[in-house]
């Protein structure tokens, strides 16, 4: 009956053991990470999801029901859309997308006594709060008209061109044919901090329609 170990096992333990040390921490460290990362991509999924939400609602209360092009405060003659265009604007490849009833886009907020948010600027100045894994979240969500002169929208009309550059957006304090949505993810508690935001630019082209069917 044997009665201890080799000296070849003893050394071919220690080497095992050895491994075992070196390798479970950066095992122990991998799984932390990837919990982190986990809880992480939970928390940053919410933003993602109320963005994309607002971003396919109707641009303006008042093109929830007709899908129209509305008329705003720009001083962008492309963007004019009148009787003398047969109520469609420069370009415009749809009759559907017109602007027969002349509405007009609205003040940015929740509409008075109505509290559906149905359209993209109901969403402005809100708050939303929830908490994940145990910390208080909050996302802020601003509305704002953008500024759609000719530093943004740059147009050759030999090459039947357009050059969308929305850098050189700035707010406008009129009704204008861009909305921008921002969203921004604040970590609440003692001390409150900006994580990130997102921002979507959403435009005044009325309701995409093929064959009378929403698109």
């Amino acid at each position: 009956m044997r009665r201890g170990f080799t000296l070849i096992e003893i050394v071919l333990s220690l080497v095992v053991l050895s491994i075992l040390f070196v390798s479970l921490p950066k095992l122990f460290f991998s799984v932390n990470e990837d919990m982190k990362f986990s809880k992480r991509k939970e928390v940053f999924y919410a933003p993602f999801s109320l963005i994309g939400y607002i971003s396919l609602l109707p641009w303006d209360e008042n093109d929830t029901e007709s899908g129209e092009v509305l008329l705003t405060d720009s001083a962008n003659e492309n963007f004019e859309c009148n009787s003398s265009l047969n109520y469609l604007r420069i370009g415009s490849f749809s009759k559907e997308r017109n602007c027969k009833n002349l509405l007009r886009a609205s003040l940015l907020g929740s509409d008075f006594g109505d509290e559906s948010f149905d359209d993209v600027d109901d969403y402005d100045k809100k708050t939303i709060s929830f908490i994940k894994n145990r910390v208080e979240y909050e996302m802020k969500i601003d509305v704002n008209y953008l500024k759609d002169d000719g530093k943004v929208f740059v147009y050759d009309y030999d090459k039947g061109e357009v050059l969308i550059d929305l850098s050189k957006a700035s707010k406008s304090l009129k009704s204008s044919n861009l909305k921008e949505i921002n969203v921004t993810l604040f970590r609440t508690g003692r001390v409150k901090r900006a994580l990130f935001s997102l921002t979507y630019t959403a435009a005044n082209v009325g309701e995409i329609l093929v064959e009378g069917e929403e698109w």
